[in-house]
């Protein structure tokens, strides 16, 4: 979904209209004012299924959003984060500290993600084949130390 075409409604009609079938399997919202974690919550709850994320410039996803997808989405396997100034180390930490197949995930220009989310990764994330870090200026050489020396899986 992208633009105006990404709102919480629709999110919530993805979610309802595809729960019998286990929910979406990917789900990719960008550039959109108007989805909130209100609209994620949605998504969590119908879609446990749900193995790929990416969120691209969504301003007002927050850590409740990603709270709600620890806990309903499992599976989860890709994480792509670029652009969400509302998701701090509390949101991502519960992803990595719940979704046990994360192997690949990507932090571009996300503010207030920083080394406490990096330490999570390292002590849950067990599968992660690739992370990419892009401007995110609270994530430093600490953390980045936990995550190699952490993962012997990691390769990118």
């Amino acid at each position: 979904l992208e633009g105006k075409k990404a709102t919480d409604t629709r999110l919530a009609a993805i979610a309802v209209g595809t729960s019998a079938r286990g929910g979406l399997g990917k789900l990719s919202v960008r550039g959109s004012d108007k989805v909130t974690s209100i609209g994620f919550r949605t998504i969590a709850r119908g879609c446990p299924s749900l193995k790929v994320l990416s969120l691209w410039n969504v301003p007002l996803i927050g850590d409740e959003a990603l709270i709600e997808v620890s806990k309903e989405c499992h599976l989860l396997e890709s994480l792509d984060l670029s652009q969400c100034p509302s998701i701090s180390d509390v949101g991502l930490a519960s992803i990595a500290e719940s979704c046990p197949n994360l192997c690949s995930i990507t932090l571009e220009s996300c503010k207030n993600i920083g080394n406490k989310s990096l330490q999570a990764i390292a002590r849950n994330c067990t599968n992660l084949q690739s992370i990419s870090i892009k401007e995110c200026p609270l994530i430093g050489d600490r953390g980045i130390a936990t995550l190699c020396s952490s993962s012997s899986v990691l390769t990118k």
